[in-house]
């Protein structure tokens, strides 16, 4: 019996879904915790606003210095991995493209798939730098 075009080109196309859906895990994490710094950067903004203590302006000016790097990391690893995944997005579409047409879009597909991958490096890189600068941030009180 033969099987249909579209057909191959789902079966090709499973692999970069299985990593589309891995990407889309990593986006909701990544907003999740640029969330929070929002959160706590806006919470401290109407600290200010309603008048704190020297002490705790000080404490408070120092963590919004590291809300506010953490923020350009995860922005940075949203914008790549995003990109990543707009890229696998591409990638299906060209190997839909392939089975259906007689272009050949091989070279396009493996590049892009690379540059794919990079992008999610990048992303990941990114996002262990928030970390990084989360976990230094970090300051339990020992004095309550």
């Amino acid at each position: 019996m033969e099987q249909f075009p579209i057909a191959d080109a789902i079966a090709l196309a499973v692999a970069p879904i299985f990593l589309l859906a891995g990407i889309g895990g990593l986006l909701n994490v990544m907003t999740a915790r640029l969330g929070r710094v929002v959160d706590r950067a806006r919470f401290i903004e109407g600290a200010f606003e309603a008048g704190v203590g020297d002490d705790v302006q000080r404490r408070y000016r120092e963590e919004l210095k590291a809300l506010s790097a953490r923020t350009i990391s995860a922005n940075r690893a949203i914008y790549a991995t995003t990109s990543s995944a707009l890229l696998v997005c591409i990638v299906v579409a060209l190997l839909f493209l392939q089975q259906l047409t007689p272009l050949d879009v091989v070279l396009a597909v493996e590049v892009m798939f690379v540059a794919t991958m990079g992008l999610l490096i990048l992303g990941l890189g990114f996002f262990l730098h928030e970390i990084s600068v989360a976990t230094r941030s970090l300051k339990v009180r020992t004095d309550l």
